[in-house]
This record gives C-alpha cells, sequence and structure tokens, in this order.
C-alpha cells in the first residue's frame, strides 16, 4: 500500500527548510518536486514536505564543462 504524502502548503515548507518560495517554484518547475491541489475552495498549493527535504539535501548536480579559451 502506498503511503501518503507530508503535504504542506509552499509558505509553510519554505519556512521549515529555510528557502525561499521561489526555490520550491523553481525545484517544481524543473519537475524535482510535484504540486497539490485541494478540490473546492482551498486555493492553496501543496508539496510533499519529505520530498522537498530530501531533493535540498541531495540535490541533483550536473556536470560544467569548462571550454578553454
Amino acid at each position: 500500500m502506498d503511503e501518503l504524502p507530508n503535504l504542506m502548503p509552499i509558505d509553510e515548507a519554505a519556512k521549515q527548510e529555510g528557502c525561499s518560495r521561489t526555490t520550491i517554484y523553481r525545484l517544481v518547475r524543473l519537475g524535482l518536486l510535484e504540486t497539490y491541489r485541494a478540490r473546492g475552495v482551498d486555493r492553496r498549493t501543496y508539496v510533499d514536505a519529505d520530498a522537498l527535504r530530501e531533493v535540498r539535501a541531495k540535490p541533483p548536480l550536473k556536470k560544467v564543462v569548462r571550454v578553454p579559451k
């Protein structure tokens, strides 16, 4: 059985992790985090706090190749 994600509004997740909302939106745009929305009246966007913590602890780095001048 799949475990339910630890959902948290983006504002609260940013405060808890010590990062900005912009950082979270960037991670979403890069496909590293998923967003969730509740149906109905609640207009907030949620992220999985555990997934955010994991991405911030082990960021996917890409190798930068410098071209000599």
